[in-house]
């Protein structure tokens, strides 16, 4: 799962990407700059 984490992240349209460990948010927003956030315990 983790390495088709990386290939979703790598995508050229996803702009911005949150890893919550059990499940992750994609966001398409034109006009942002890549941006990749995961939450930390």
């Amino acid at each position: 799962m983790e390495r088709a984490w990386e290939v979703i992240k790598a995508h050229p349209e996803v702009t911005m990407t949150v890893d919550l460990f059990y499940i992750g948010l994609v966001f398409f927003r034109k006009n942002q700059p890549k941006q990749h956030f995961w939450l930390r315990t």
